[in-house]
């Protein structure tokens, strides 16, 4: 990947105070930024997001959590094309039979569990 320089300007005392306050600590300077950069792009650029894989998503996560698991769990970017994925894959594994899920009411958590016995009754 093709490396660019960031040029910016800060109050040089608050710098070096920061440079100085990181090296006694063994913190690399430019290691933080790069990751405060990349938590910058993670927040605002848009990313993709498929029903398909969520729904992969959705089962694995059934597998290792037979008990079930509330659907906010499977949103780790915070981004609303990420939410509209899993919440289409909640739906489409539910047409298919595969999930069951649960609401106490509305506005309250979505919970997810894995269909009991036949996966392919049809309704």
């Amino acid at each position: 990947m093709k490396q660019a320089v960031v040029t910016i300007k800060y109050d040089e005392e608050k710098l070096n105070a920061v440079k100085q306050y990181m090296g006694k600590k063994d913190a690399d300077f430019d290691a933080e930024l790069k990751e405060v950069l990349g938590k910058m792009y993670e927040k605002y650029v848009p990313q993709a997001f498929s029903v398909q894989e969520k729904m992969t998503e959705i089962l694995h996560k059934l597998q290792s959590s037979p008990q079930g698991f509330i659907l906010s769990d499977l949103l780790q970017s915070g981004q609303r094309g990420e939410t509209v994925a899993a919440f289409l894959g909640v739906l489409e594994l539910l047409k298919m039979s595969m999930i069951t899920i649960s609401q106490a009411q509305a506005f309250a958590p979505i919970y997810i569990f894995a269909k009991q016995g036949d996966t392919h009754e049809s309704r």
